[in-house]
Formats: C-alpha cells, sequence, structure tokens
C-alpha cells in the first residue's frame, strides 16, 4: 500500500510504503504524481515497511515510468528501504535513471534520504 503526502511548499512528496507493493499501485502513484502538476517535485520513497510482490520486475517499472513521462525532467528521487528485492529493483532503477540524466539515490537511513534530496533541490535552485 502506498500513501503519499504532497508538500507545495517545499516542492517534495513523501511517499510511504507498506505491506506488499505492486506495480499497479507504483503505476497509479505515477500517474497521479505526473497529472498533479509535480512531476518535476523531489520524492522521498519510504519503503522500510515494505516488500513487492514476486511478479514486480525492474524493466517493467522503468518502462512504465518512462513511457508516461514522455521525456519531461522528473525531480530528484530518494528510496528508502529495508527489503533486500526492494533495495535490488530501487537500485537498478536508480542506475537507470542515474544514466539519462535523472537524480536517484538508495538508503537505508531516512534522515540521509532527507538531507540528499534537501541537497539536490538546494543545487537545482542555484543553477
Amino acid at each position: 500500500m502506498l500513501h503519499a503526502f504532497r508538500d507545495d511548499e517545499r516542492r517534495r512528496i513523501t511517499v510511504t510504503a507498506s505491506g506488499v507493493v505492486s506495480l499497479l499501485e507504483v503505476a497509479t502513484f505515477v500517474h497521479q504524481h505526473l497529472a498533479g502538476g509535480a512531476w518535476g517535485y523531489a520524492v522521498l520513497h519510504d519503503a522500510r515497511a515494505a516488500i513487492t510482490d514476486d511478479t514486480t520486475q525492474t524493466s517493467d517499472i522503468v518502462g512504465h515510468i518512462q513511457a508516461i513521462g514522455g521525456g519531461m525532467r522528473r525531480g530528484p528521487v530518494a528510496v528508502v528501504a529495508n527489503d533486500d528485492r526492494y533495495l535490488t529493483i530501487a537500485r537498478s532503477y536508480a542506475g537507470l535513471v542515474n544514466q539519462t540524466g535523472g537524480r536517484m539515490a538508495v538508503f537505508s537511513d531516512l534522515v540521509d534520504a532527507s538531507e540528499w534530496l534537501d541537497r539536490q533541490i538546494a543545487d537545482a535552485e542555484r543553477l
């Protein structure tokens, strides 16, 4: 299950994932993120209480997000997770995002992730 909180003042979305998270849930969040005009917002994805279902493949998630993003620049994304499979998928996706000019990092500590996002936002504002 995914719950999202949008902070327009900070231009940040905090997503809390719990239990089993499916590709459908991720896809629904991404559609809402794009439709809500927040594609450029920073995203803090707290998945410490989540696991992925056994059918979720990195290529499915990556393909879907790239397709609906339509080449628009996405804000930085920080993922915090403990589950090995969730971490593997997040790291694979982060590698692809970063190769194409995006900004994504995977963490095991929520404070580290939040501080990284703050630096990404500050750096982007200086440009």
